[in-house]
């Protein structure tokens, strides 16, 4: 994605693959930024599901949606398997989810953290694609607030935002 905004992601293509890249710096410590990402009280915040199980590569992972993203969305599979790929804390952290992979990774940024959060989708299709990216966006900017102390509820993007969102990157993606 051409942009000159630099909180959107870029779109990746590697054959009939398609993924995203989004890249974050927080003015906190790896180790805070670590938490925010893998604990289920931080998780709660930002990201639309649950982490449950050990966390070591190749452990099976279940990812029970928030009750609140199961209403909100009316998600008929409320938990969604995966399997840990890598688990360095506090600088990567890799699983699927679903068909999808995703990875995070975590570098000191002079007195903060940059992240760089990628994921590689099962389903490529545009409108999917713009979607996932427009979630994942919005995901993030909700990291960014619950590292700020300023907490929001994950399921509280208005729908306006989140269609104003999609069609930022639909384009890119090339959905209709």
């Amino acid at each position: 994605m051409t942009t000159t905004d630099p909180r959107l992601g870029t779109v990746l293509r590697d054959g009939p693959r398609l993924g995203l890249r989004f890249v974050r710096t927080f003015p906190h410590p790896r180790e805070t930024v670590w938490a925010a990402l893998t604990e289920s009280r931080h998780l709660r915040h930002w990201f639309p599901a649950d982490l449950v199980g050990e966390r070591h590569p190749g452990a099976p992972l279940r990812l029970p949606f928030w009750p609140e993203h199961v209403t909100r969305y009316g998600i008929a599979e409320p938990v969604v398997e995966g399997t840990v790929e890598a688990w360095e804390p506090p600088s990567r952290a890799s699983w699927t989810w679903g068909g999808d992979l995703l990875l995070f990774e975590l570098e000191e940024d002079g007195d903060g953290t940059r992240l760089t959060f990628t994921t590689w989708l099962a389903r490529a299709s545009g409108e999917d694609a713009a979607s996932t990216a427009a979630g994942y966006h919005l995901c993030l900017d909700l990291l960014e607030d619950l590292l700020a102390g300023a907490p929001r509820p994950t399921a509280g993007i208005p729908d306006d935002a989140e269609a104003a969102m999609r069609a930022r990157y639909r384009g890119a993606v090339g959905g209709p």
